[in-house]
């Protein structure tokens, strides 16, 4: 149960950092799907580079598995904050 609640937290984590750079980026006349690949591809860099920096910690490991979940909990972060969006701005159109 513990190793669930973990992958689960970090998922968050990076669903979080996803988002905040999605917003971030959406202030520069970029593409949406621009921003939508770099705010992905920025979160899984963070993944990966987050795993080699485990490789050098004692009683740590850097695995690709933990990359592949942290950038899954980006792209449902960043696939939560597009389809808000998307009913915000339906719903603003209806008014």
């Amino acid at each position: 149960m513990q190793l669930i609640i973990r992958k689960s937290a970090h998922m968050g984590e990076y669903a979080i950092l996803a988002i905040l750079l999605y917003l971030h980026f959406s202030c520069y006349p970029l593409k949406k799907r621009q921003i939508q690949l770099l705010a992905l591809g920025i979160t899984a860099g963070y993944a990966a580079s987050d795993e080699i920096h485990q490789l050098f910690v004692p009683g740590r490991a850097g695995r690709l598995s933990d990359v592949c979940i942290d950038s899954l909990g980006g792209l449902l972060g960043l696939l939560l904050c597009l389809i808000i969006l998307h009913l915000h701005d339906r719903h603003k159109n209806n008014m």
